[in-house]
């Protein structure tokens, strides 16, 4: 809140009243729910990645970009215009097959505890490749988010762990 110890003290001891643009940040914080609290730390821990990572919220059974961290948006080829967007399909076909995956062996809706995949991203003419770690956050009763931290590799680092027979891999993994 930016004041002094003595100052809580005064409120707390009833002496003073805080001030009107304090007591509305009080309010503001005690209002918050556990979830909203929830997501606020999500997306602040997500924006303040030096990684590749993001935070999806979850609508109609597929991921929607909520946030990212800067380091997201050159390799992956999203942008920032992406925001509020279900991304999947828009990085060709293994990362849009990975996502309807996920959504059918029920991740998105917390049947699986966390999931790591191995694809190519391609947009535009542009390609990548890495490994994507998942994990779900389930935020109120049907309110779910997750969220992914990337590891971009390159190509020949990417085909000695990843088949390059296979067009993609998907490990999924319990609670």
């Amino acid at each position: 809140l930016g004041v002094s110890q003595a100052a809580v003290s005064q409120w707390e001891r009833g002496v003073r009243l805080p001030p009107k643009h304090i007591q509305a940040v009080i309010r503001e914080r005690l209002s918050s729910s556990p979830g909203n609290r929830l997501i606020r730390s999500l997306e602040q821990s997500v924006i303040g990645n030096p990684s590749v990572a993001a935070l999806f919220k979850i609508r109609a059974g597929m991921p929607i970009l909520a946030a990212a961290s800067q380091s997201f948006w050159n390799p992956l080829i999203f942008f920032p215009d992406d925001l509020h967007e279900f991304i999947g399909d828009k990085a060709g076909q293994e990362a849009a097959a990975t996502h309807y995956r996920l959504g059918h062996e029920g991740f998105y809706s917390g049947d699986i505890g966390s999931a790591r995949s191995f694809h190519r991203w391609r947009r535009n003419g542009q390609k990548s490749q890495g490994i994507v770690h998942y994990t779900p956050f389930r935020v109120d009763h049907d309110d779910w988010r997750v969220v992914t931290q990337a590891e971009i590799l390159p190509r020949d680092e990417f085909e000695a762990i990843y088949n390059a027979d296979k067009t993609r891999s998907l490990e999924l993994s319990p609670w």
